[in-house]
């Protein structure tokens, strides 16, 4: 079977991975897209689901376990930080 990654593919852990790298792509900070477009490049393309698995592997691999341990992620961040968030007075 087809791994992506860490994964196996048809998972719901693959799914999850497979929709937070297309939603990078949809996510803009400081004017820019979280993950490039990568539509045309493999290599690009397995370096931005890299970017997730850093960030969320611990998550997506604990789904459904009910052990996501928010300490894992700390100290991992991409490559820019978020956007802040704006708000009104």
């Amino acid at each position: 079977m087809r791994r992506i990654r860490f994964l196996a593919s048809n998972t719901r852990e693959a799914r999850v991975l497979m929709f937070l790298h297309e939603l990078g792509h949809i996510v803009k900070a400081d004017g820019n897209w979280r993950l490039p477009d990568d539509g045309r490049d493999a290599g690009l393309s397995r370096a931005n689901t890299r970017k997730i698995e850093n960030v969320c592997g611990d998550e997506i691999r604990n789904l459904g376990k009910g052990n996501i341990a928010p300490a894992s992620v700390i100290g991992k961040q991409m490559d820019e930080p978020p956007a802040p968030v704006e708000t009104k007075p």
